[in-house]
């Protein structure tokens, strides 16, 4: 191994130059002022560069093309990390005000800020509220009976082997028909027309389901990117919905959960949702709680109404476009 420019270079050594380049990071650096070493599993790896969808990216040593490619994502991605790390200082204050000592801080909060920071830009002035409310969300309510139902429900061995074999059941007992055109033109006809017919059509069809189910399959992901094109024709920016190039079963539960794939939440993550939704009053048993979401999670895009599906499968569509800053999508959409 060398270290001319156009060699390879050891992985750590391209991340720490390209982080000296990256000013308002401190928070999340070490001493010598690259990285900490949990910025780079639990922020930059999975988050930035992804690695679990580029594992030639994730060697201990970059040939030159890929130590430009992580140095490239590294820097595009700059100001979220200046915000992440802002973030990071409002979790760590409101972590000490609610009293949370679950897990550790760099361990939760690293990848939630870069959650908010994604979600929110760069904190304002309700960025305390907006801390606590984000950690109340993935800790629970103390004291709320609904959520210490649910975490004594799911730690019961015997129940959570069942409840895993009937997710991967209801997983896998969906069949995943290959989109079809029809599909496209019914979301393409929405969005160019914006009409409730065009919606009632397509609300009431399955190719809500068929976008998501289609994910799951190898390369899911490149189905995806292949259909939004033909519905607004600009470049798809990686959208977060999974880990790598199609959805996994998302687990029963997942200690510190805070990964911003938005399809492979666990079980446990979506019915604390749906409990701190819901008044007490107007909430089934936990078992039911649990065995509701297990249907919603096997359906495609984890959504069990066609039309809910329908929605996020626009949602997807529509997203590329929604960049007003980049130019060149601009360019696009005006040709």
């Amino acid at each position: 191994m060398t270290t001319g420019s156009g060699e390879s270079r050891l992985r750590s050594a391209v991340l720490a130059q390209a982080w000296e380049a990256l000013p308002g990071v401190e928070v999340l650096s070490s001493a010598d002022g690259g990285p900490l070493t949990r910025t780079i599993k639990k922020i930059i790896d999975p988050l930035v560069i992804r690695t679990a969808a580029r594992p030639r990216l994730g060697r201990p040593v970059l040939d030159a093309a890929a130590a430009a490619e992580v140095t490239e994502l590294l820097l595009a991605d700059a100001p979220r990390l200046r915000a992440t790390a802002a973030w990071f200082t409002h979790l760590k204050r409101q972590r000490r005000a609610l009293r949370i000592t679950a897990g550790n801080v760099q361990d939760v909060c690293f990848p939630l800020a870069y959650e908010l920071a994604t979600g929110f830009g760069t904190p304002g002035p309700e960025a305390p509220a907006t801390a606590a409310a984000a950690l109340r969300d993935l800790h629970g309510e103390g004291g709320t009976t609904g959520v210490d139902q649910l975490t004594g429900y799911l730690a019961d061995p015997r129940i959570s082997a069942d409840l895993t074999s009937e997710l991967q059941r209801r997983w896998h007992a969906e069949s995943a028909e290959p989109v079809t055109e029809d599909d496209v033109a019914l979301l393409r006809a929405f969005v160019d027309g914006l009409s409730d017919a065009a919606w009632r059509d397509l609300a009431a069809s399955a190719a809500g389901h068929a976008f998501g189910l289609a994910l799951r399959q190898p390369g899911g992901a490149a189905t995806l990117t292949t259909a939004i094109d033909k519905i607004s024709g600009v470049p798809v920016p990686d959208l977060g919905l999974q880990r790598g190039d199609r959805t996994s079963v998302p687990p029963l539960n997942r200690r510190d959960e805070t990964g911003a794939e938005l399809l492979e939440r666990s079980v446990e993550r979506r019915v604390r949702a749906t409990l701190r939704r819901l008044p007490a009053a107007e909430r089934d048993s936990v078992a039911d709680l649990v065995d509701d979401e297990l249907a919603r999670v096997a359906a495609g895009f984890g959504l069990g109404l066609p039309a809910l599906a329908a929605c996020f499968a626009l949602g997807v569509a529509v997203a590329p476009a929604l960049r007003p800053l980049d130019a060149a999508v601009a360019r696009s959409l005006k040709g």
